[in-house]
């Protein structure tokens, strides 16, 4: 089954930083945690072509919310998942 690379943008709202990228398989859920380690600023968070599921934010679970984009602050955290496309819609070749 092939990967499929995700552009993850995680930056701080005013200043642009290169994007992080995960291998993820296709036509799957995919979850993550992010930690707001950070001094001053909230970082914003946005994966291309997918919505986030934010499912809990500091250790407390809620119902799952459909989102565009994060803002984690610092000392904060959330836990999110995306649902990946399927190889064939994603113009991608199986191995």
């Amino acid at each position: 089954m092939a990967s499929r690379v995700l552009r993850c943008l995680i930056t701080p709202p005013i200043h642009f930083s290169p994007p992080i990228r995960f291998m993820v398989p296709p036509d799957s859920s995919v979850c993550f945690r992010v930690v707001g380690a950070m001094m001053e600023r909230g970082l914003r968070v946005v994966i291309d072509d997918h919505p986030l599921i934010v499912f809990a934010s500091d250790g407390h679970d809620f119902r799952p919310v459909e989102v565009n984009a994060l803002i984690v602050y610092p000392g904060e955290t959330y836990d999110f998942a995306i649902k990946t496309k399927p190889a064939a819609s994603a113009g991608m070749k199986k191995k």
